[in-house]
């Protein structure tokens, strides 16, 4: 019936509207993880803020793992800095190398 192209396309579509969604908040929490390194004021909630962030890309990585590969670059990426992340910052060494260790 000619749906193959259509649904295709708009697979194409949700993964790339997806990918920048998780690019641009990994980048977001980066940056928040960045500002708790400088030991700049309000580091608690800034420190809350990142791990919210990553939690997000976390769930929207999981969520539509059918749609985004898994070794995507975007994807590693954001693990990568989530593990650095717990294991640096939240001093959380069993979860740094969990999320590193499933990635």
């Amino acid at each position: 019936w000619g749906l193959g192209p259509m649904a295709s396309g708009i697979n194409a579509e949700l993964k790339r509207l997806l990918l920048s969604k998780i690019f641009y908040q990994r980048m977001l929490a980066d940056y928040k993880r960045y500002i708790c390194e400088l030991n700049l004021d309000n580091k608690e909630e800034t420190l809350k803020e990142a791990l919210d962030i990553y939690t997000e890309c976390d769930l929207i990585c999981k969520r539509n793992v059918d749609i985004l590969e898994p070794a995507n670059s975007i994807v590693m990426s954001v693990y990568l800095n989530f593990s650095v992340f717990k294991y640096e910052l939240m001093h959380d060494t069993e979860g740094g190398l969990e999320i590193a260790n499933t990635t």
